[in-house]
Parts: structure tokens; C-alpha cells; sequence
């Protein structure tokens, strides 16, 4: 439920970027949940499609072995997905009010 408030908190902010500034493009990247459902649902196998809920089995890997089993790699995949949506807040940000990207 967290996750589903907060991707359509995300994903409102963005439409509002692009509706101030046209030329904005907003794609979440794949390390974030939204950004990997987003990826799942416009590049998945079309036979092979089947709608589910947020679930980190569609999150790329880390690059990285984590020990204490798929609790603590789950907290490092949303711990990365966080690093991840605070750089493209600040990107944002700064798109926002420079128009400009960076």
C-alpha cells in the first residue's frame, strides 16, 4: 500500500514537471518498483504476460552477493531503489528550476 501512494505521489509530481516544462520527460528507472513494472508491463513477452502486484522478483540484481538470505537482499534492493529515487527527485529539482538537464 506504501509503495502504491508513494508511485502515485511520484508519478503525479512528474506529469506536473512535464506539464510546466513540455520539453521534461520523467522515466522512473528500472531500480525503482514503478520503474520495473513499468519496464515489465512495455517490454514483457506478450505471451507470457501475467498483471501481478509489486514484487521485487522484477527488480534488476544487485551487482553485489548480500548475506542473510532474501530479507536483508530485499532491504539492499530497496535501499538502492530509495538512492535511486532521491538522485531522480534532485534531478527534477533541478530540472525544474533550471530547465536543464543534468
Amino acid at each position: 500500500q506504501i509503495i502504491k501512494s508513494l508511485s502515485e505521489s511520484l508519478r503525479s509530481t512528474s506529469s506536473r514537471v512535464t506539464n510546466l516544462v513540455p520539453s521534461a520527460q520523467v522515466l522512473f528507472p528500472e531500480e525503482t518498483m514503478i520503474g520495473s513494472m513499468a519496464w515489465y508491463i512495455s517490454h514483457g513477452e506478450q505471451t507470457l504476460f501475467q498483471p501481478m502486484n509489486a514484487n521485487f522478483g522484477i527488480v534488476p540484481s544487485l551487482n553485489r552477493k548480500v548475506k542473510g538470505g532474501k530479507r536483508a537482499r530485499n532491504e539492499a534492493l530497496a535501499q538502492r531503489a530509495l538512492e535511486t529515487i532521491d538522485e531522480t527527485a534532485a534531478k527534477l529539482q533541478t530540472y525544474y528550476k533550471t530547465g536543464e538537464e543534468k
